[in-house]
C-alpha cells in the first residue's frame, strides 16, 4: 500500500535526522574545551538552528528515495529493501567518515570541512605528516566502529520495515512524484525568496557556536558543487602580477584632501539598491528621476566617476564594508570560511568605541548575508523579522520609508559615536512600490524609474529630518549604490556604463559643500577612505586605495565571466570565455597589464582564503 510506504519513508527521514543530530553532538563532545565555554542556552540554540540544514539535507535524501519509490511501486518488499539498502549504506559510510574527519581537522583549521580538503588528497603522505600514527589508527577505529553501529541500527530498525512493505497500486507513482516535488520546501529551507545557506544557522557572536550549528555533510557537498568555478587565472607571471598590484596600491604617508572633520564622527552608510548613475541627473542621468539626490548633491561631496565592483548586492556589500573586490563567477559572501577572514570597517570602528547596527527591510539570510554581518560583529541586525506584519507589504519585506523611519528613531536613542548601515530594497525588481510618479508606465524601465523616484523621496525625507537634529553636526553620511543595472537604458551586462554608480558624502561632519571629485574610484576604496578621513591608521583593507590620499585612480569590476578595468584616461573589458577583449583595447600596454594583474591577484587571494 502507498500509505504504508509513506509512513516508512517518514521513519527513514527521521533516521537520517537523528544521525545528523548525533554528528553535531559528536562535534561538541570532541571539541569539549570550547563547548564548555558556552552556556546551556547557547548549546540549545546550536541544535535548534542546526536543524535547518539537517532538515535540508534530509529533504535531499527523501527526494531521491521518493523517486525510487515512484518507479518501484510494483516491487515486492524484499527487493525494495535490498535496493534501498544499496542506496543507504554507502551514504552512511560517507557521511560518518566526513563527520569524523571534520571533528579532527576543525581543531587545526578552525572551520568546518569543505572542498578545501580535496587539495590535500593529492599528497596524503604530507597531509598526515603532523598526525601521530597511533592517533590516526585510533580515529580510524572510532570511525569504522561508528559506521558499523549506524549500519547495524539501519538494518535492525529500517530495513525490515521496507522488507515487509506490500506492493503498492499504480497510483502510488504520481503520489511519490508529488512527495518528491514537495521536498523542495525542506531542501530550500521554506517557501521564502531566499534559499537556505550556511549563514542561515549563524546566530551567535561566537564563531565556534555558529560553526557547531553547521551540518558538515551539507556544507561539504555544497562546496563540492562550487569547486571549479573560481580558478586563479594565469594572465601574467605571478611575481610580475604581484609587483604591479603593489605599485597600484602603494599608499601615501600623508592625507592630501581632508573633507571630514577628523574626530570621532558618527558614520552612516546608506546602500541604495540599484542606483545606477543613469538615474542621477548631475551624473548625466534621467532628468527628474532622483530630484532629492540632485538637491543634496550641492550640499556635500559628489564623486562622479565611481564604479561598482560587481553586478549583485552581495558583491557590493562586501566591497563597501570590507573593501573586497568581486569575482566573476561567484561571490565570497557565499563562503563563510572565507568571509570570516575578511576585514570589516565595523570592527575597525568598534575598536575605537563605536556601536554598530545594520538595517534592512528584507530577509537577512538572502545571499548568505547573515553570516557576513555576524562575522562583522554588528551588535544589532534589524531586518525582516523586526518589523510588524502590517509593514511587510512588499515582495521583499518592508518598504524603504518604514526602514528609514526605524533608522531615524533608533539614532535618536543611540549613544555616540555610532556606525550604522542601511540597505534599501524597494528599488529591487519587480519594482513594486506604494508610489506613483511621472514614470508610471507598465514597462520595466518605467517601473524601475518609479521605484527609484520613491526611494529618492524616502531618502530626501530622512535627510531633511536628520538635518534638524542635534546629532547631524557630528555625523558623516555616505550614500552609495550597491550596483548598477541595465535600466532605464538598455545597457550591456559588461559595459562600464552599467557599473557606474553615484557616491555622495553629506552631514555636518563634512567640511565642504557643492564639491565634485572626478577621480576614478571603486566601492572597495570606501573602508580605507573612512579610516583615513577619521585619522585611523589601518592597513587591513589590502585591495583599497584612497585617491584623497594620493592613491592611483582606477577601478576594477567583475561580470559573468569577465572583468573591466578603468583609469581616468583609459580602460578595457576582458572576457575570460573568449580570452580576449570586448570592444577597444586599452590605450597603453601598462594599463592592460595592471588590470590583468589586479584580477589575477584578487582571485589568488580569494582561492587562498
Amino acid at each position: 500500500m502507498g500509505i504504508q510506504r509513506i509512513k516508512i519513508l517518514l521513519q527513514y527521514g527521521f533516521f537520517w535526522l537523528l544521525l545528523f543530530i548525533s554528528c553535531r553532538f559528536l562535534f561538541l563532545m570532541y571539541n569539549f574545551p570550547k563547548t564548555s565555554e558556552l552556556g546551556l542556552l547557547e548549546i540549545s540554540k546550536i541544535f535548534i538552528y542546526g536543524l535547518k540544514l539537517d532538515i535540508s539535507l534530509t529533504g535531499y535524501l527523501l527526494f531521491f528515495v521518493s523517486i525510487i519509490l515512484s518507479v518501484t511501486f510494483w516491487m515486492k518488499g524484499k527487493i525494495l529493501a535490498k535496493l534501498l539498502t544499496y542506496f543507504t549504506l554507502p551514504l552512511l559510510f560517507f557521511f560518518i567518515f566526513i563527520a569524523w574527519v571534520d571533528v579532527e581537522l576543525y581543531k587545526n583549521w578552525g572551520f568546518r570541512i569543505d572542498s578545501t580538503i580535496m587539495l590535500y588528497l593529492k599528497t596524503p603522505k604530507e597531509s598526515l605528516a603532523s598526525t601521530k600514527v597511533w592517533f590516526t589508527i585510533l580515529l580510524l577505529t572510532l570511525t569504522f566502529a561508528t559506521i558499523w553501529l549506524s549500519i547495524k541500527g539501519y538494518r535492525r530498525y529500517i530495513e525490515p520495515k521496507w522488507a515487509k512493505a506490500e506492493k503498492a497500486k499504480w497510483y502510488a507513482f504520481p503520489v511519490f512524484i508529488f512527495v518528491a516535488a514537495i521536498m523542495i520546501i525542506p531542501i530550500r529551507g521554506g517557501v521564502g525568496i531566499a534559499p537556505i545557506n550556511v549563514g542561515t544557522v549563524f546566530f551567535s557572536k561566537k564563531p565556534y557556536a555558529n560553526h557547531a550549528a553547521i551540518n558538515v555533510q551539507w556544507n561539504f557537498l555544497k562546496s563540492l558543487t562550487e569547486m571549479n568555478i573560481n580558478k586563479v587565472p594565469h594572465l601574467l607571471e605571478p611575481e610580475r602580477a604581484k609587483k604591479l598590484v603593489e605599485q597600484l596600491l602603494t599608499k601615501k604617508d600623508t592625507l592630501q584632501t581632508q573633507l571630514v572633520t577628523p574626530s570621532k564622527q558618527n558614520v552612516i552608510i546608506i546602500i541604495l539598491e540599484s542606483f545606477t548613475s543613469n538615474v542621477i541627473e548631475p551624473l548625466g542621468g534621467t532628468p527628474g528621476a532622483t530630484p532629492g539626490f540632485t538637491q543634496w548633491s550641492h550640499k556635500g561631496v559628489l564623486f562622479n566617476h565611481m564604479f561598482a565592483t560587481g553586478d549583485r548586492s552581495d558583491k557590493g556589500i562586501v566591497a563597501i564594508l570590507s573593501g573586497y573586490p568581486a569575482q566573476p563567477t561567484s561571490s565570497i559572501i557565499k563562503y563563510t570560511t572565507k568571509t570570516e577572514k575578511l576585514p570589516h570597517i565595523s570592527k575597525v570602528l568598534k575598536s575605537q568605541g563605536y556601536s554598530s547596527a545594520f538595517y534592512y527591510g528584507g530577509e537577512i539570510n538572502f545571499a548568505n548575508m547573515n553570516s557576513y554581518f555576524v562575522s562583522g560583529g554588528y551588535e544589532e541586525r534589524i531586518t525582516l523579522s523586526d518589523f510588524p506584519k502590517k509593514d511587510l507589504n512588499s515582495k521583499w519585506g518592508a518598504h524603504d520609508h518604514i526602514v528609514f523611519s526605524r533608522l531615524l528613531n533608533d539614532i535618536e536613542k543611540s549613544d555616540t559615536p555610532f556606525f550604522k548601515v542601511m540597505f534599501t530594497l524597494s528599488s529591487h525588481d519587480p519594482f513594486d512600490v506604494p508610489h506613483k510618479s511621472q514614470f508610471d508606465g507598465l514597462d520595466w524601465s518605467s517601473r524601475y524609474l518609479n521605484s527609484i523616484h520613491y526611494t529618492d523621496r524616502c531618502l530626501n525625507d530622512f535627510l531633511t529630518k536628520a538635518q534638524s537634529t542635534e546629532w547631524w553636526k557630528n555625523t558623516w553620511i555616505i550614500l552609495v549604490a550597491d550596483h548598477g543595472i541595465m535600466y532605464p537604458v538598455s545597457t550591456l551586462n559588461n559595459a562600464p556604463e552599467k557599473f557606474k554608480i553615484p557616491m555622495l558624502w553629506l552631514g555636518g561632519a563634512i567640511t565642504v559643500s557643492d564639491t565634485v571629485v572626478s577621480s576614478t574610484l571603486s566601492q572597495t576604496d570606501i573602508p580605507l577612505m573612512i579610516t583615513n578621513q577619521l585619522g585611523l591608521a589601518d592597513s587591513s583593507f589590502q585591495f583599497s586605495k584612497d585617491v584623497l590620499f594620493g592613491g592611483r585612480p582606477f577601478a576594477y569590476y567583475a561580470y559573468n565571466n569577465g572583468i573591466g578595468f578603468f583609469t581616468d584616461s583609459t580602460g578595457f573589458v576582458w572576457d575570460n570565455s573568449l580570452n580576449g577583449f570586448i570592444g577597444e583595447k586599452p590605450a597603453t600596454k601598462e594599463t592592460e597589464e595592471e588590470g590583468k594583474a589586479f584580477f589575477q591577484e584578487v582571485m589568488k587571494d580569494f582561492s587562498s582564503k
